[in-house]
């Protein structure tokens, strides 16, 4: 008769260590960057198993925004075309006025959410979101440091 190990439940915890921040293991800042975009490019076409209903896409875009601002080199175009918008846009005289960070979020805002749903539109604004909601500062800085929580603490993706 064939000896057989019956391994507890506390056994097998035992031999399993997850490290304070990183309960999936490391993922890095590219990686969560890399990650988001694939599960938002995936569930945007919704051809598979992975869907992203279109009322969800902007706080997906935004996290994805969030992610950038962590990285280097290629992940920071999203950030540095965003910014270049917005220093244009607030530098502009002919526009009649001052155009501050936070109208320029607004416009983005109202354009996601007001047209008919436009999943490709709504992921490129979101992300530029991020960008504009950093450089207003104030209430508007509230969802990245939820962001920095959840990221910082659960999967140890840090600034």
């Amino acid at each position: 008769m064939p000896t057989h190990t019956l391994l507890t439940a506390a056994q097998l915890a035992a031999d399993v260590t997850i490290t304070p921040g990183a309960v999936l293991g490391t993922i890095g800042t590219a990686g969560a960057a890399l990650s988001i975009t694939t599960y938002l490019a995936v569930g945007i076409s919704g051809k598979g198993r992975i869907k992203i209903d279109k009322e969800n896409v902007p706080p997906v875009g935004f996290t994805a925004g969030y992610l950038y601002s962590l990285t280097t080199s290629l992940w920071t175009t999203p950030r540095d075309v965003t910014t270049a918008m917005v220093s244009t846009l607030q530098s502009t005289p002919q526009l009649g006025g001052t155009i501050g960070p936070a109208a320029i979020g607004l416009s983005i805002i109202f354009v996601i959410y007001g047209i008919k749903p436009r999943p490709w539109l709504s992921a490129a604004l979101s992300i530029s979101l991020f960008t504009v909601a950093t450089i207003t500062g104030g209430i508007w800085n509230v969802p990245s440091v939820v962001l920095g929580a959840i990221f910082g603490g659960l999967l140890g993706i840090h600034p």
